[in-house]
């Protein structure tokens, strides 16, 4: 590869940790993405109990996590992020910030201070739910500010990039949606029981987003019809209080099974050995546990939430209203008779040049280029 390389500064509060391994992994993978044609440094100023930074190389990026300790909060972060960048020797050429409620002042500290192209790549479901009002006003208006001063922004979708303009954070924007590793997620060579479906749910457990109540019962509705079913819920939320529901419900362990949180070469396996993918979230941008689904070759069940539907076809699986429990039963019982007539080869080609780490590399070294 001739391109030339761009050395990109990547700033995120959101980043997986000694305390939370799984908070903005999503993050983590686009960086692994990104850095196949530019090179990325990375600092995420995080809360510990004491000051400390790690540097490591991982996947090609050079991560550098910052820790202080949490009481300090803001100061802390402030000065954990100017440690870290004592770390940086080689010229940048951009700053990249993702999630824009956690890395608002770090991106506006490159545009003021450092005098640096800022890029925004957004995340964040709360833009499209009351999460938003809830920011202190003086924050938003801050926010608001960077975002008047990006030189480009880049949301996951264009759902939330609607969103964000009609609340006034940004003017533009164009859309790199989240990425999946396809040579993780990949389909299982044998053919699936047509009588029987295997459906899986991967999660953080949120009923408030996740809707995992509404899962569960639409899941006893559908026993009273066929048990020709098993869903999986995996999740890195607290799986007590839903094991008890799905007790209650007669469900559990024969018809569901709830499993805490597992590392993605386990998600990999246990969704490439699923039939279908269920999602019932009351608000989303659109999750990787899709892509991931797709690029395994099996079709979903979600709600038509988020941007979700600029990629959800025909071909790759059904939405439904979202808090419609009578529509997901209805989707249930038909994908147990209906997905093994989706074609594999059709939703893995699809997931591969939508969301492959080639194709969301060349997406963010395009930005960087112009």
């Amino acid at each position: 590869m001739n391109e030339t390389k761009n050395h990109i500064l990547w700033v995120t509060t959101w980043y997986p940790n000694e305390f939370h391994a799984t908070l903005g992994n999503f993050v983590q993978r686009h960086a692994k993405a990104a850095s196949l044609r530019d090179s990325i440094t990375l600092i995420a100023p995080l809360p510990s109990d004491a000051w400390r930074i790690d540097v490591v190389e991982a996947d090609g990026v050079h991560e550098i996590r910052s820790y202080y300790p949490r009481y300090l909060r803001f100061i802390g972060a402030l000065i954990a992020y100017k440690r870290a960048l004592k770390n940086v020797t080689v010229p940048i050429y951009a700053v990249h910030g993702h999630a824009l409620i956690g890395c608002w002042w770090m991106l506006l500290h490159a545009c003021l201070v450092m005098k640096k192209p800022i890029l925004l790549t957004e995340h964040w479901a709360g833009f499209h739910h009351r999460d938003e009002r809830r920011i202190p006003f003086l924050k938003r208006m801050m926010m608001k500010l960077v975002g008047s001063k990006l030189t480009q922004t880049l949301p996951v979708t264009t759902h939330l990039g609607q969103a964000m303009q009609r609340l006034g954070y940004i003017q533009s924007f164009d859309v790199i949606p989240n990425v999946v590793d396809t040579t993780l997620f990949k389909p299982k060579q044998d053919s699936t029981n047509p009588e029987f479906c295997r459906f899986i749910h991967v999660s953080t457990l949120d009923d408030a987003q996740k809707n995992i109540r509404g899962l569960l019962n639409a899941c006893a509705e559908l026993r009273k019809h066929t048990e020709s079913f098993h869903l999986e819920i995996i999740g890195d939320g607290a799986i007590t209080p839903w094991i008890n529901m799905a007790k209650q419900l007669d469900l559990y362990p024969n018809h569901v099974t709830i499993e805490g949180e597992k590392p993605l070469f386990e998600i990999a396996n246990r969704m490439r050995n699923a039939d279908a993918l269920v999602l019932y979230s009351r608000y989303e941008n659109f999750p990787c546990v899709i892509a991931e689904a797709w690029s395994c070759g099996i079709p979903i069940i979600s709600s038509d939430v988020g941007g979700i539907k600029e990629y959800q076809n025909a071909f790759n699986g059904v939405l439904v209203a979202s808090e419609d429990g009578a529509s997901l039963v209805r989707a249930l019982k038909a994908m147990i008779h209906s997905h093994g007539n989706y074609d594999r080869t059709i939703i893995r080609d699809f997931a591969v040049k939508h969301f492959s780490e080639e194709s969301i590399g060349k997406r963010f070294h395009e930005e960087y280029s112009k």
